[in-house]
């Protein structure tokens, strides 16, 4: 089984360490909602690492924004054209149809993928959708769901097995740790990495961690993809943790070591 990674954030000696691991095969980069979440030096962090993972020939997976607007699409089409300029076996990993059309229309070279932002609320796919996405060249679908996997492979869609996925309480258009804490966009002290602020009911009777534009964010591990993986099945596994140790750790959970 192929097998590639994903952090919550990265540094350079995370990068390092990553692509020193010989299982794992390809990375997956581009914060859902601001680069600055992701990589300490922002939207310049995100191009020098696609760079870096290309160099030890790794392959890319590319995670444009959730949300695809004239505020970023310029630095969007930057980073599409990066990856075709660096290699020809690239991925894009998106939700957003519009511009799963522009990477067929300007970077033909690179390849479709569905990402596990782009669901129903309750998850539930009809085979009208897949047909949908088929016909729009989306070759692969994340997914920590035995069901949704076995609909995928009938509708020639590949299963991408997601040890490790994203679940929370709501999102947001703005960073709710800016909002909240009354932080400027250019100088918002990442918070969301540091700070460990969360919001919570008075008599303490509930809590979510606020997240930047997640509240209640957190990772899942599937047992049912984990067996996927330590079995040793056909096919590509995406494992996410929050940090490179984490996703070491994972790796060998999965394995069963």
């Amino acid at each position: 089984m192929r097998i590639y990674g994903g952090l919550g954030r990265y540094t350079k000696e995370d990068l390092e360490r990553i692509c020193g691991n010989s299982r794992v095969q390809g990375i997956v980069l581009g914060d859902l909602f601001c680069q600055k979440r992701m990589f300490p030096s922002g939207f310049l962090g995100l191009a020098d690492g696609i760079r870096y993972a290309h160099s030890c020939g790794k392959r890319v997976v590319y995670q444009p924004p959730l949300y695809a607007t004239s505020k970023n699409m310029e630095e969007i089409d930057t980073i599409l054209s990066l990856m075709e300029e660096e290699r020809k076996d690239g991925v894009v990993l998106t939700g957003d149809i519009g511009l799963a059309a522009l990477v067929r229309q300007k970077y033909a070279s690179l390849s479709l993928c569905w990402n596990r932002m782009g669901r129903s609320r309750e998850y539930s796919y009809n085979p009208a959708f897949f047909s949908f996405l088929k016909e729009n060249q989306i070759t692969c679908f994340e997914t920590d769901k035995e069901e949704t996997a076995q609909k995928l492979l009938q509708a020639g869609i590949e299963p991408w097995l997601v040890y490790g996925n994203l679940y929370y309480k709501t999102m947001g258009r703005i960073c709710y740790c800016q909002y909240e804490l009354g932080l400027d966009s250019f100088d918002c002290q990442e918070v969301c990495n540091t700070g460990g602020y969360s919001l919570r009911a008075e008599d303490g009777s509930f809590r979510m961690s606020m997240d930047g534009y997640l509240l209640g964010e957190e990772l899942r591990y599937s047992e049912y993809v984990r067996k996927q993986i330590q079995e040793g099945q056909a096919g590509t596994a995406v494992v996410y943790a929050r940090t490179a140790k984490e996703l070491e750790r994972r790796l060998m959970e999965a394995a069963g070591a």
